[in-house]
């Protein structure tokens, strides 16, 4: 087996045995068909980018695989509303599923996530949506 699928399939393993606010099956989707009528929630997994360093005499040492999580939801945000129940819960969802993959043996060095969700899907569409990237690290 490769690094690549290993570190996917190790990610999607340590999601799907924790226990979380939300209920919710993580699924391994290179390329999710997802629609704005779909406001069921989702979480899928897939390789992000790879990378290996070399040493000075040709060995490889270390392998690195980010891998995203991607977490999305339709959710309901009145307009001028101070209720953000909906948000809210989603994010502590991403704080739940960070949690989780970070204390499984996944080999996880680093987690990331470029603009924590993203405000204009919220704001048009109302769709929280969400990109965790973990960082996988592994000797080879």
């Amino acid at each position: 087996m490769g690094i690549i699928k290993d570190s996917v399939d190790a990610v999607v393993t340590a999601i799907n045995a924790g226990s979380y606010s939300q209920s919710f099956t993580a699924q391994k989707n290179y390329r999710p068909a997802l629609t704005l009528d779909d406001r069921s929630l989702g979480v899928f997994v897939w390789p992000e980018s790879y990378d290996r360093t070399v040493d000075t005499r040709g060995r490889l040492n270390w392998t690195t695989v980010r891998v995203s999580v991607y977490v999305r939801k339709g959710v309901t945000v009145p307009t001028g509303s101070a209720n953000t129940s909906d948000v809210d819960g989603m994010l502590d969802l991403v704080d739940e599923i960070i949690a989780q993959i970070t204390t499984a043996e996944t080999s996880i060095v680093e987690i990331s996530s470029e603009g924590a969700y993203d405000g204009g899907r919220l704001y048009n569409d109302s769709d929280f949506a969400v990109v965790i990237t973990a960082t996988i690290r592994k000797m080879v």
